[in-house]
């Protein structure tokens, strides 16, 4: 067991794999400060590599480091606790011509009881990738290299959260990231397949950090994310994954008693099934809320003009026919004055004398004298483009109506008139179709004359 010290110390050695460069050594200035940096291999021609931490199932514990000298890959370790005494041993050597090289393990976490925390444990041996000539490769430690990508410049890489009961819906995978020759982040994932194995995904960018990047980095929370980081020009710039919920946050239940009479007890794993939610349907049948124009002409449908035609009925006129449930235009206009503050009832709406008006009845008497206001809602009225099948709701709009012919009086004048002189005026209308002369009946004692004075051209 590794005492606090030794696990604060292989955390921040761990954490190092973060980063793409490590110049003289393992360390670096903050890491100095707690404690000093040991030598993994001096020299000008240095490049860069990773630090990981092995924990394989069964053995001590270990570091892995891998860097770049004069083109070759050379990777070490060292048995932890950490010991200046023991030197680092020589694994592996290989390649040439290496401008980047990264190392992550696959694994899984298992819990530990005595402990009650997750450890991660480590394959046997780890993934290594490097940039060999612009190209990407991954390699399963001493087995035949595989090409990931093209026209890359530097690469990382982490081992990503996957759940206790982790499969192929939350596998997050063995990650390696990397830059190309156009500025920008790309990754692939290693993760778990339909039928429970392994394999390389496709390609994906990490769209959020842009282009223009200089150097990589990733890094993973406790709260089960990912994280890319991006340097450009100086300015470091990063992005989360989403949550992947991995199940180690609480301990699990616990069952515990004292059981007398008992032959057996059975717990019963749940079986969880992915299944494909069948589609669904929708059927039945549904009454026209509308009324619809243009339904064979060319020409966009309106509404052009309205008059009160009887003391409580307007009739509106449309520059087509309509079509739909008239009927059910009533509970979708508002009749008003032409102020809006008296507002009357729509009790029924049908078509007219022609197919293109529609005529509207209101249950109070209109107010012939000043204009009637008929407001249409929105999508009341739809629209039919000609030749499209399609239907488009005109938008809300309002219309005045007046009197359609002028108003007259009918007189009757009847009884017994004792007067010299009777003035009787008639205003007789210009448009006298449906007009009735007016009358004068009865029994006339004394007269000496009758004045009748006539206004307008109709008859008397």
């Amino acid at each position: 067991m590794l005492d606090d010290a030794e696990r604060l110390r292989m955390t921040l050695l761990a954490m190092m794999r973060y980063s793409t460069h490590y110049k003289e050594g393992i360390g670096n200035n903050w890491l100095d400060e707690l404690f000093p940096s040991k030598p993994i291999q001096p020299g000008e021609n240095f490049l860069g590599g990773s630090i990981i931490v092995y924990n394989y199932d069964g053995n001590s514990p270990k570091l892995y480091a891998a860097f770049i000298v004069d083109g070759v890959v050379i990777i070490r370790s060292k048995d932890l606790p950490y010991d200046d005494s023991t030197p680092w041993e020589d694994l592996l050597l290989f390649g040439t011509d290496i401008s980047c090289v990264a190392m992550e393990f696959d694994g899984y976490w298992d819990r530990d009881y005595n402990t009650r925390r997750f450890n991660f444990v480590t394959e046997e041996y780890p993934w290594l990738f490097y940039v060999q000539g612009g190209n990407l490769y991954a390699q399963y430690w001493q087995d035949d290299p595989l090409l990931l990508a093209t026209s890359v410049t530097k690469c990382a890489a982490i081992r990503g959260w996957v759940p206790v009961a982790g499969d192929t819906t939350n596998d997050q995978g063995l990650i390696i990231a990397y830059l190309k020759t156009d500025g920008k982040m790309y990754y692939r994932s290693y993760c778990i397949q339909a039928g429970g194995l392994k394999d390389w995904e496709i390609q994906r960018e990490v769209t959020e950090l842009g282009d223009t990047i200089d150097d990589l980095a990733l890094f993973r929370t406790n709260d089960f994310r990912l994280g890319f980081i991006a340097e450009k020009s100086g300015n470091v710039h990063w992005t989360m994954t989403e949550r992947n919920y991995a199940g180690m946050s609480y301990w699990p239940e616990l069952l515990t008693g004292k059981f007398s009479g008992f032959t057996a007890i059975d717990l019963i794993e749940i079986d969880y099934v992915d299944v494909a939610a069948p589609i669904e349907h929708l059927s039945g049948r549904y009454d026209t809320l509308c009324i619809g124009l243009n339904l064979e002409a060319d020409v966009v449908g309106t509404c052009t003009g309205a008059d009160i035609t009887g003391e409580s009925e307007i009739t509106l006129k449309f520059s087509q026919p309509l079509a739909g449930n008239i009927a059910r235009i009533k509970d979708l206009v508002m009749v008003s004055n032409e102020a809006m503050t008296v507002y009357y009832t729509p009790v029924s709406t049908a078509i007219g004398d022609a197919n293109n008006e529609l005529v509207l009845a209101v249950a109070e008497l209109l107010d012939t004298e000043g204009a009637t206001t008929i407001t249409v809602g929105e999508a009341t009225i739809y629209l039919q483009p000609s030749g499209t099948g399609s239907m488009l709701p005109m938008t809300a709009f309002s219309v005045n109506a007046s009197l359609d012919r002028d108003p007259y009086h009918l007189v009757n004048l009847t009884g017994r008139f004792n007067m010299t002189t009777l003035n009787f005026i008639e205003i007789v209308a210009s448009n006298t179709s449906n007009q009735e002369a007016a009358s004068l009946t009865g029994r006339f004692n004394g007269f000496t004359s009758i004045v009748l004075t006539k206004v307008g051209s109709g008859d008397v």
